[in-house]
């Protein structure tokens, strides 16, 4: 089955009896862990949470307070 918004992934860690490390991710894209680390930081969608409310989304695009 395809991925959905909402679904789980696992992009480096443990899931399971299945393991991926930063290491091997970065060895596949021929770059370090570190570049690796990076480049995910900014495409990850950041949730803004005050008083369990969310109050901004931030993007790549930049960020959007919530009315």
């Amino acid at each position: 089955a395809a991925a959905r918004e909402g679904d789980e992934a696992v992009v480096a860690g443990t899931q399971g009896s299945d393991e991926i490390s930063v290491d091997e991710l970065a060895a596949w894209a021929e770059t370090i862990s570190y570049e690796i680390m990076c480049g995910l930081a900014a495409r990850v969608r950041k949730l803004y949470v005050r008083d369990g409310q969310t109050v901004a989304e931030c993007n790549l695009l930049g960020c959007v307070e919530s009315e």
